[in-house]
């Protein structure tokens, strides 16, 4: 595999058999797979988030459908 220099970029090579350009700064390219890996754990963490709260919401209904068949028993002994 035979690359050239792209002119006027330090890093970025080109090459000349495929024509693609190919960023030679590892640093940068760590930095932009910890980037990436990040975005994926706070994607996971917030999808886990919502199904909690999905999850709480749904608890949270059948309390009060619940407590409104134990007030309308209340009511009924009343009478």
């Amino acid at each position: 595999m035979e690359l050239k220099q792209v002119e006027g970029y330090r890093d970025l090579v080109r090459d000349v058999e495929s024509t693609a350009i190919i960023n030679t700064n590892l640093s940068a390219y760590e930095a932009a797979i910890k980037r990436h890996k990040e975005a994926e754990e706070k994607k996971v963490l917030l999808n886990e988030s919502v199904n909690q709260i999905n999850s709480l919401k749904e608890e949270v209904k059948e309390l009060k459908e619940l407590v409104k068949v134990l007030l309308t028993r209340d009511t009924e002994d009343d009478r």
